[in-house]
């Protein structure tokens, strides 16, 4: 808390592989093909790949004394 160095140390890199925005799921033929039909109004990742710096949060969390 307070370190913006652990911050981005240990915040994860994001690729989204598109996006669905539900307006109207209950009548959206994308919805019912995407089995979304029962979500609420929102924006969805269609696919997001996540990645950590595994070596640095094992770091940080080695300092703190964690294993």
């Amino acid at each position: 808390k307070g370190s913006t160095d652990r911050i981005s140390v240990c915040t994860a890199t994001i690729y989204l592989g598109g996006i669905i925005a539900v307006f109207h799921p209950e009548s959206s033929w994308v919805a019912r093909w995407q089995k979304m039909s029962k979500y609420v109004r929102r924006m969805y990742a269609v696919r997001a790949k996540i990645e950590y710096r595994t070596e640095d949060v094992e770091a940080v969390l080695e300092s703190l004394g964690i294993e």
